[in-house]
């Protein structure tokens, strides 16, 4: 491989996955095939400008490169997904304090917290915000509609670890209804 052609691929492979991480920034990792595009394109530069050339390298030697930076510690690759080394998924100040918002009112709810997407809207956050909150781990859903901050859970399954109890228990003790019960238990025993 020509060492002009490998540098000029690792430099667009690493703005690649900076401008994703800039752009998406509580996606924590990306698809190996959306960097290798972005470093074909080449950010859409002049001709004029030096990075601008034609990459003549093929997807499986762009591929082969990032296991380099990989191996390097540069990015941190995991089967076909791939992330820079230092990226940490993490909102703006403004989305954060909404993010909080959404998780402190989850967490305030008990055991039968209302819909995350429902109060998502309510704040003005986008449709994205939460499923990038169940990505982080910073909400975990449960079934279809039941959400929960993590730390809200932990306090749930504390209480209820250790005992041998039926949903219809479950459901009494913490009154709430048949269904969070159920998903309560479910993610006990699991």
């Amino acid at each position: 491989m020509h060492t002009g052609q490998q540098q000029l691929a690792e430099r667009r492979l690493l703005s690649g996955l900076r401008r994703l991480h800039r752009r998406e920034p509580m996606t924590p990792d990306f698809r190996l095939d959306a960097v290798v595009a972005l470093a074909r394109d080449g950010g859409q530069r002049p001709a004029s400008h030096r990075g601008a050339a034609p990459l003549s390298l093929t997807d499986a030697d762009l591929i082969a490169l990032l296991d380099d930076l990989a191996a390097r510690g540069e990015v941190v690759r995991d089967a076909h997904r791939i992330r820079l080394a230092d990226h940490q998924p993490q909102l703006g100040p403004a989305m954060r304090r909404r993010a909080d918002a959404l998780l402190a009112e989850l967490g305030s709810a008990g055991a039968s917290p209302p819909r995350a997407e429902s109060i998502a809207r309510r704040l003005g956050l986008p449709d994205g915000v939460v499923d990038a909150l169940r990505k982080s781990g910073e909400l975990v859903t449960l079934a279809p509609g039941i959400d929960y901050p993590r730390e809200a859970l932990e306090v749930l399954l504390g209480q209820l670890r250790g005992r041998d109890l039926t949903a219809a228990q479950v459901r009494d003790e913490l009154r709430t209804s048949r269904r969070y019960a159920a998903a309560l238990l479910d993610a006990l025993n699991h």
